[in-house]
């Protein structure tokens, strides 16, 4: 049970939580990216409002997402018996004390 537990928290300390903060970085872009659109191209351009709104839209799901998805870690983690030291490698990515 312990080689398991440790081969969960390797694939999560190396490829999991590197994973969220990519996907969250791409997230927060877009969503800058659509407010940068919004307000730069919004001179009387229906169809650039829609857009930058759209853009918006799109990175407050992603964002969302990726913080439901490391709740959702954080809630199976601390239900299923593992080691601090699985805790603390999950803690890494957003302290959340």
């Amino acid at each position: 049970m312990q080689a398991a537990l440790s081969i969960i928290s390797k694939i999560n300390t190396t490829i999991i939580n590197p994973l969220i903060f990519v996907l969250f970085g791409i997230a927060l872009v877009v969503f800058l990216y659509g407010i940068l659109e919004y307000v730069a191209k919004s001179h009387g351009d229906p169809a650039a409002i829609k857009a930058g709104s759209k853009h918006i839209g799109w990175g407050l799901l992603g964002m969302f997402i990726m913080f439901s998805v490391f709740g959702f870690l954080q809630i199976m983690i601390n239900s299923l018996p593992v080691d601090q030291q699985t805790k603390d490698d999950v803690g890494k990515v957003i302290p959340l004390n």
